[in-house]
């Protein structure tokens, strides 16, 4: 935008809507590693050999700063404010809020939130040394950093009361939560702090509280995915496996029955040629669109009482 220009390194497995939307802002995307930790290494070896200036995606005072300012708009927004949660990465999205908030209104509780599987500034917490965690997969990959930042380290040492956990279902939970209720999209990492309220912060009752969603870099591809497993979790999907009769009419009379009960088709496999079931006879995997667990149930049963073989899959 400024005609600068500039190399911005991200991960292998960054999001496609991540490297597009860098792109068209102008800038040169270089793919290296499988994580954070090893495009951040690439990217310093890239700078010694190029004599470039090099931006610190965290651990550094003016980046903090700049999103300390996320903490003075909550403050101007909503003065009485009792708890803020922010997603924890390398940490200086959290120290920034943190720092902000807290030189201003004191009595403002600072909630971090990492994923369990990449835990590392909680970590570092307990350890009080700043050392690589070894990753695991998360769909939070933007906050998936295995060495927290020494600055941001010793801010939240300071400045922020609690870094709590949340598991990948919750954070898939958060997501579709955002997308149904807040009509918003947010990536794994954004969503953090909203799986966070959900989960961890029942104990506070009566408060007045904040959660940052902090990014909505996230693939249509991943979204379907976490929207079907969320479906199926909550009952509101599931798949049938039938027996029935390989002639004319039979998959028309099982579609009535489905119809029915007030079930939608999403997808259906017909297969006659399983080794394990008659000749004269033939699978049928159904997909269906139900209203909860005992919809689910009270179809099988329907089914069932038509002399049909079913299995809930």
């Amino acid at each position: 935008m400024l005609n600068v220009k500039s190399f911005i390194v991200m991960p292998s497995k960054a999001s496609i809507v991540k490297i597009k939307a860098t792109k068209s802002y102008g800038a040169n995307v270089i793919l290296q590693g499988d994580n954070f930790d090893e495009a951040n290494k690439f990217a310093r070896k890239l700078q010694e050999e190029k004599k470039l200036v090099f931006v610190h995606p965290y651990d550094d005072l003016d980046v903090i700063g700049g999103q300390g300012t996320i903490g003075l708009e909550i403050l101007e927004d909503m003065p009485d404010v009792d708890v803020i949660i922010v997603p924890v990465g390398g940490g200086g999205f959290i120290s920034g809020i943190a720092v902000s908030v807290k030189e201003v209104k004191l009595s403002v509780r600072i909630i971090g939130v990492e994923a369990k599987n990449m835990p590392s500034m909680k970590e570092v917490l307990l350890t009080g040394n700043p050392s690589f965690y070894k990753e695991l997969s998360t769909i939070a990959d933007g906050i998936a950093v295995g060495k927290p930042g020494e600055m941001t380290f010793e801010i939240i040492k300071k400045y922020v009361d609690d870094i709590v956990l949340v598991d990948e279902d919750e954070i898939a939970d958060a997501i579709i939560i955002l997308m149904e209720r807040i009509k918003t999209i947010s990536e794994g990492a954004g969503a953090t702090s909203v799986a966070a309220l959900l989960y961890r912060l029942k104990d506070y009752t009566n408060k007045k509280i904040v959660a940052v969603i902090s990014g909505g870099n996230i693939d249509i591809n991943m979204v379907s995915r976490i929207i079907n497993k969320g479906l199926v979790k909550s009952f509101r999907k599931a798949s049938f496996k039938v027996v029935l009769s390989d002639k004319p009419g039979s998959l028309w009379k099982l579609l009535q029955l489905i119809a029915e009960s007030g079930a939608n088709v999403l997808s259906i496999l017909h297969n006659r040629e399983r080794g394990d079931i008659y000749l004269d006879s033939a699978e049928v995997i159904i997909d269906l669109e139900v209203f909860d667990r005992d919809h689910i149930y009270e179809i099988k049963s329907l089914l069932e009482n038509h002399r049909y073989e079913v299995k809930v899959i």
